[in-house]
């Protein structure tokens, strides 16, 4: 149960007994276990068995996460082995390779006594000084040391660093200690070459390890991240067979394989239960209701700090590579999306509830391309968005060394004398949050829970997902949550699961996630339905679904899991051996090219600590499941009425402050589960393209497979675009799959709109009612308060305004400078009621695909309808065709009207709104009974009056600035 835990068994014991017993009796956690931290039995299945006789193979893919079925069948190179086989390089290293295998048992007993150390000392002056005496009493450490180099090295530590920084000294001597000499050679080298930079280098190595060090505690610091690494690699194997005697001298205190641990078949994983928004809408429309009732108690994490390799990403001006949060996608880099998507349920909760709660937001940056910087001054150009400072929390997330994958050498390239460092995986961000006191952060404001979605995936705000996922886990108190889908056979993405293990007493359930680097390991078939599904690209469907990555995650939770011993804070520990990696050797001076990876954590594997009992089986052999199916429907389900008598409204208020202040639930050991909703863990599910269609990688010209590419996301947008459209009674082009948007060059029409619209459809579907688009026509809509009855599109239709939601004001607090402020008298707003729009619009030819024109909204337009409303701006038009390439721009604090006379002209008229530049009209909320929210449209009389007064009176006058283009051709023409 952690080896922190079980080194107290050893306190007392004389030095040397104590490491012959940790070798003999493993003090170790098993990485990458199952929900609990458990092991799970390896299928007997032909796929199984299949990868069990593979384990031979000599492809370089057989480094990619293989079965550990018995440590007999899973082989590595001897030392004579790996000495004598050929490189990879032009040259061979001129240091001898690491034996995996060999060093295993060594690193783990020198893991355990500091460990030991740490658990035992009072203080950290003592630990540090009796980890250095432990790491300079170490074979490997004092064999090193010993050589000119290691002399040499040992000299320039002990003249760079005090003798108070012990911190540096462990550090140095841990690398050795971790077989990393080729480092320590380098450096040795550079006090002979290179003698004045030799002390900086050294610094900033040191700097490195430290932070790394620190990060790993939990696991034993730098030498538990290179035990943990090695053991994963031994786990999965090389081609090459090991003599039967190296085994079993170093099976001696390793863990046990899943064949051994689960022997008598402990463990099974089944379907997990739980509501689909897609076949009940009316669930969905009431989970999202306790959603937004929930909003004030709810933070957000962003994960950002990964480094986006796939996407190519480089920065036009400079040529420099970005990370994938400032991808340029529909408009607008990455990150704006997803603050925008925040501020759209904000808004919500304010039409709703009449009040405004800004959400603290968490966002998790890394060093590579820049992340952290680049984060950092984007958000500061941005004005933080509209929102106070103090709402935003960046922590950095650690780099880590990438480890060859056929020596476990750490990849220090010789050009630059610089350890090559990964980001750590995103699994890092709740010890992170938790070190940097973010945790105690978000519950200063009142969070008691937080949503967490990937920067990659701009869909999840699709619609009701994200609320309907907070408001299921606020209201009934559950401590994680994941939305899910169905998931593609053969996807590079996890499956989640319901994992059910026999436990003292009974058993523990409990929804979690399983990577698909993991499958074999666990004996999973990624199999089809048995009904033959297929997804919307015609692929079989698995019968597991899919782990997006968009979870609701309770904070009490996270610190539960944190508080527990070893490898708890570091979920779903793994290594991906499946890129190769290019470096210069520092020995050689020659260019390598090997499998390589670095120890990554997963984020959802957090709800592996959060198992509940049961005292049966919950699960029959048929796979049937004992579960509450009434999921707190209303009793008067899709009546659609308004709450408008007193009790009904007391009753929502009273469930409204169930979401809102949630707590979680705890099961009774004793009498345990009797139904699996009643879970800590939950799932959620939709439709695909409502939960995740994610931008990480840039498509290949040569492939006709959209799937995770920017071009793929857009256009599973559009597809949903057009779905709403639909929905909203307006006549749309049938929309494009992946493969007609490749082969037309694009989605069959453009709808883009700010995310204050709705977000949810069922509030949208009643601002925008009837009308139609013609292929390849386009309408962007940047505002919130808008109405669009029968308005027929062929061409462009963009509409934008400086206040979607209200108007920026000074805000309170030192530095905060100026915040939004939800006003909707402030708001601009657009009506427009039986209009047609005619012109040219985009010009599809002149659309490249290559650049990434469709994805990235860089239209080639030939002609326009353009309305640009400024501050309260409002522009109303009314049965009249918008003919040509148009702009109305309406200042501040004025109405422009629009219609045509008795011979089809345009009338324009702009009038100055009231005094207190109070709007003409607007959309009041009011929920029903059922959860939908029904829009009412209010009419001030007194400004309506003054503008039909105008127009009645104007005779084809023209007033503010309205440009107009003749023949097509862009040249303009004002009038006043």
């Amino acid at each position: 149960k952690g080896s922190v835990r079980q080194q107290h068994r050893f306190q007392g014991v004389p030095h040397v007994a104590a490491r012959q017993l940790r070798h003999h009796h493993a003090p170790f956690v098993l990485v990458g276990g199952g929900a609990g931290g458990g092991v799970i039995q390896p299928s007997t299945t032909k796929a199984a068995a299949a990868a069990r006789s593979s384990s031979s193979s000599s492809s370089p893919s057989s480094l990619f996460f293989r079965s550990a079925h018995t440590f007999q069948q899973t082989t590595f190179r001897t030392r004579s082995a790996l000495r004598d086989a050929p490189s990879t390089s032009s040259a061979a290293s001129a240091f001898e390779p690491v034996d995996p295998v060999a060093d295993v048992p060594r690193l783990r007993a020198l893991t355990a006594d500091i460990q030991a150390v740490d658990a035992s000392s009072s203080s950290t002056t003592t630990a540090n000084a009796a980890k250095l005496a432990l790491l300079q009493d170490d074979q490997v450490v004092r064999t090193f040391l010993s050589t000119e180099d290691g002399d040499a090295y040992w000299k320039l530590v002990n003249s760079t660093f005090d003798d108070d920084d012990v911190e540096s000294k462990l550090v140095c001597l841990a690398l050795v200690a971790a077989r990393q000499e080729h480092a320590c050679h380098g450096i040795a080298n550079l006090v002979k070459t290179e003698p004045a930079n030799s002390a900086e280098k050294l610094t900033q190595m040191a700097d490195t390890l430290r932070r790394v060090e620190t990060f790993y505690s939990a696991i034993g610091g730098l030498l538990g991240y290179q035990l943990q690494v090695l053991e994963l690699i031994w786990a999965q194997g090389t081609p090459e067979h090991v003599s039967q005697d190296l085994v079993k001298e170093t099976r001696a205190g390793a863990p046990p394989t899943p064949a051994e641990a689960d022997s008598g078949n402990q463990t099974k994983f089944h379907l997990p239960p739980g509501p689909d928004m897609a076949q009940n809408e009316a669930f969905a429309l009431r989970a999202a209701q306790w959603g937004v009732a929930a909003l004030p108690c709810v933070g957000e994490v962003l994960p950002l700090g990964g480094a986006g390799d796939r996407l190519g990403l480089i920065d036009e001006r400079t040529g420099e590579p970005l990370p994938a949060a400032m991808l340029p996608y529909a408009g607008r880099c990455m990150l704006e999306h997803l603050i925008r998507d925040v501020q759209a349920r904000e808004y919500l909760h304010y039409k709703v509830h009449g009040t405004q709660h800004v959400t603290p937001i968490a966002i998790m940056t890394s060093d590579a391309k820049g992340n952290h910087s680049r984060i950092s001054r984007l958000i500061e150009d941005k004005a933080f968005f509209g929102r106070p400072k103090s709402s935003f929390r960046l922590v950095k997330q650690p780099s880590v060394p990438l480890v060859c994958g056929t020596d476990g050498r750490w990849i220090v390239d010789g050009s630059a004398f610089q350890l090559q460092l990964k980001p750590g995986g995103h699994g890092a961000l709740w010890k992170l949050l938790q070190d940097e006191g973010v945790l105690t952060w978000l519950e200063a404001q009142n969070r008691h829970a937080v949503v967490v979605r990937q920067v990659s995936n701009p869909i999840a705000g699709t619609d009701t997902t994200l609320l309907s996922l907070a408001g299921y886990g606020a209201r009934h108190g559950k401590s994680f949550g994941f939305a899910s889908c169905p998931r593609a056979v053969g996807a590079n993405e996890g499956m989640n699961v319901l994992v059910e293990k026999k436990a003292p007493g009974g058993y523990t359930y409990g929804v979690s996630n399983v990577e698909y680097t993991e499958f074999d390991k666990y004996g999973l078939e990624d199999d089809s339905r048995d009904d033959g599904s297929v997804d919307e690209s015609g692929r079989a469907v698995s019968i597991f679904p899919a782990n997006t990555n968009v979870l609701y995650v309770a904070i009490p939770a996270v610190r539960d899991v944190l508080s527990r011993e070893g490898v708890a804070s570091l979920p779903g520990m793994i290594i991906n051996l499946n890129k190769k990696a290019k470096w210069t050797d520092a020995a050689s001076g020659e260019e390598r090219e090997e499998f390589a990876g670095r120890l990554e954590c997963t984020m959802q594997n957090l709800a592996d600590g959060l198992c509940d009992p049961a005292t049966k089986p919950l699960v029959g052999d048929d796979g049937v499941v004992a579960l509450d199916v009434r999921l707190d429907l209303p009793r008067n389900e899709g009546d659609g009425d308004a709450v408008e008598d007193p009790g009904a409204e007391n009753a929502y208020k009273k469930e409204a402050a169930a979401a809102a202040a949630p707590a979680i639930k705890s099961i009774d050991p004793k009498e345990g589960l009797r139904r699996l909703d009643q879970l800590s863990t939950f799932v959620m599910y939709n439709e695909r393209r409502k939960v995740t269609s994610s931008a990480k990688k840039a498509r290949d010209p040569n492939s006709t497979r959209l799937a995770q590419t920017p071009d793929g996301s857009f256009c599973d947008l559009q597809r949903n675009a057009a779905e709403l459209l639909t929905k909203c009674g307006m006549k749309v082009p049938p929309a494009r799959d992946h493969e007609e948007y490749l082969e037309k060059g694009g989605p069959a029409m453009t709808f883009l709109f700010h995310p204050s619209l709705g977000p949810m459809w069922d509030v949208i579907r009643q601002k925008i009612r009837g009308g139609s688009m013609t292929t390849g026509s386009e309408l962007v809509l940047e505002l919130a308060e808008a109405q669009l009855v029968n308005v027929n599109i062929n061409g462009s239709l963009l509409v934008s305004c400086d206040n979607v939601m209200g108007n920026m004001e000074a805000k309170a607090g030192e530095g905060e400078g100026k915040g939004l402020v939800f006003d909707t008298s402030q708001c601009g707003r657009v009506r427009m009621r039986h209009v047609r729009v005619e012109n040219a619009g985009v010009n599809h030819e002149e659309t490249v695909m290559e650049s990434g024109d469709c994805w990235k909204h860089r239209p080639s337009r030939v002609e326009s309808c353009r309305i640009v409303l400024h501050g309260n701006a409002e522009f109303e038009a009314r049965r009249c065709t918008l003919s040509g390439n148009l702009s109305f721009e309406v200042p501040a604090g004025n109405k422009m009207f629009v219609t045509a006379d008795a011979d089809g002209k345009l009338v324009r008229t702009l009038e100055p709104l009231s005094a207190g530049g109070k709007a003409s009209w607007g959309w009041e909320y009011q929920l029903c009974r059922d959860g939908r929210l029904r829009l009412r449209l209010r009419l001030w009389p007194g400004a309506i009056r003054r503008a039909s007064n105008a127009v009645r009176s104007a005779v084809g006058g023209v007033a503010g600035r309205i440009a107009t283009a003749g023949n097509g051709k862009g040249a303009q023409q004002q009038a006043s």
